[in-house]
């Protein structure tokens, strides 16, 4: 049992691990371009990457479903769960990096009101 969770694990870190490489080439492109709202930008990728990444959990759940509930399933997806947040965290400390302003600064005039990216 420990193999085959062992196992679900890797196939959705390494699925996870290419979405983060695809956002990681494209903020990489809008980082060195002369985009002219280049903070909105990189802002609005990070909401889609873990939207994406969201999204990628939900599948990974839906097709792998019958295969989890073999395996202590509670468990397996607390511990998915947790590389996600993982990884979305590793990526907004990165694409933060790039911006102009601190994203997380309240006092900003930038963060209080954030436009839907949808």
């Amino acid at each position: 049992m420990k193999s085959q969770t062992k196992i679900l694990f890797q196939q959705y870190q390494r699925k996870a691990n290419l979405l983060e490489q695809e956002y990681t080439q494209l903020i990489n492109s809008i980082k060195s371009s002369f985009v002219e709202d280049k903070d909105e930008a990189l802002h609005l990728n990070i909401v889609q990457f873990k939207i994406d990444m969201e999204v990628l959990l939900q599948e990974f759940r839906q097709e792998y479903t019958n295969a989890m509930k073999e395996l202590d399933y509670y468990v397996f997806n607390i511990k998915m769960e947790k590389e996600n947040v993982r990884i979305c965290d590793e990526f907004l400390e990165k694409v933060v990096s790039f911006m102009s302003y601190n994203l997380f600064d309240n006092q900003d005039p930038r963060n209080l009101i954030k436009r839907c990216p949808n």
